[in-house]
């Protein structure tokens, strides 16, 4: 999960936590994305925000697009105008 760990963020992890599912989260885009390329093949899905401080979230799903077989779930809290 990338994320700024917002509520939703805190609340999805708890959730997943409940079913004994791994969570592992970063406050910054590029920090999961090393991650993600270290440890290929240990993540099963992408939680990822659209907007973070250090890259945008479409970014990071054309990178994780382009080099890894994930699914990624973008989302986006900010308030509608």
């Amino acid at each position: 999960m990338i994320c700024n760990l917002s509520l939703f963020e805190l609340s999805f992890s708890s959730y997943l936590l409940c079913f004994y599912l791994p969570v592992t989260t970063c406050t910054e885009a590029t920090v999961a994305l090393n991650l993600l390329r270290e440890r290929k093949g240990c993540f099963d899905v992408v939680l990822s925000d659209v907007h973070m401080p250090d890259m945008d979230g479409y970014k990071l799903l054309e990178h994780v697009g382009l080099e890894m077989d994930l699914p990624v779930i973008s989302k986006c809290c900010s308030p509608c105008p």
